[in-house]
């Protein structure tokens, strides 16, 4: 089995483009049986589930997903509350969350993952920092269109809880973890681009990085 993974497509702001027709056509030039995204695929749930169904239903490429932060934002969809937006995907049958995808002798495991500042440049930005999410004006949106911002290490624990859960169910299986937020250090933004010794604290968490090469 050949497997594709790509993220943030984000095809609400890449709408001049046909971000699908080409994600297939080159998912079946590559001979993908199976592409998984990796979230931020719309800044609204029911685009993106949408999207993921059009793309199972026109395609001999199976598409499964896990919905990144963009994907919960809340701004352009008829609900408030972020975990009701964690709801629908968690109904859709393309989605990986809390739903594994076996494949014989393997199993892929999805989440969104959350972030712990444990990213962030802790020399020069405090706990307190971190927490304000904004710096030189310059704001992360999660604070603005996703309650789970309200507690950003307790959404963090709760996701890598509910990985070691799945982990712990199909312990006799080789597994692939897909997240959207980022698990190692070396995938952050360089620190010598503009705020991003501060923006990196919000990619992701380095204990996600503890099941690299995990089985």
């Amino acid at each position: 089995m050949k497997i594709g993974v790509i993220s943030d497509i984000h095809l609400d702001i890449n709408q001049d483009f046909d971000v699908l027709a080409s994600l297939d056509r080159i998912a079946n030039q590559e001979g993908c049986d199976l592409v998984l995204i990796a979230g931020d695929i719309h800044s609204n749930a029911h685009e993106t589930i949408r999207a993921m169904a059009q793309l199972n239903q026109q395609s001999k490429v199976n598409y499964k997903y896990v919905p990144g932060n963009h994907d919960l934002w809340n701004d352009h969809i008829d609900l408030d509350d972020t975990n009701e937006i964690y709801k629908l995907f968690l109904q859709d049958e393309n989605c990986l969350c809390e739903r594994p995808l076996v494949l014989g002798d393997w199993v892929v495991v999805g989440d969104i993952g959350w972030y712990d500042y444990s990213f962030g440049n802790k020399e020069k930005f405090s706990f307190a920092d971190f927490e304000k999410m904004q710096l030189d004006g310059r704001v992360w949106q999660d604070s603005i269109k996703n309650q789970w911002t309200v507690d950003n290490a307790k959404r963090t624990e709760q996701s890598l809880q509910q990985v070691e859960a799945l982990f712990a169910e199909y312990g006799d299986k080789k597994k692939i973890l897909v997240t959207h937020m980022i698990p190692v250090h070396e995938f952050c933004v360089d620190e010598s681009k503009a705020n991003w010794a501060y923006f990196n604290a919000f990619l992701g968490s380095e204990r996600y990085g503890l099941y690299r090469g995990a089985t």
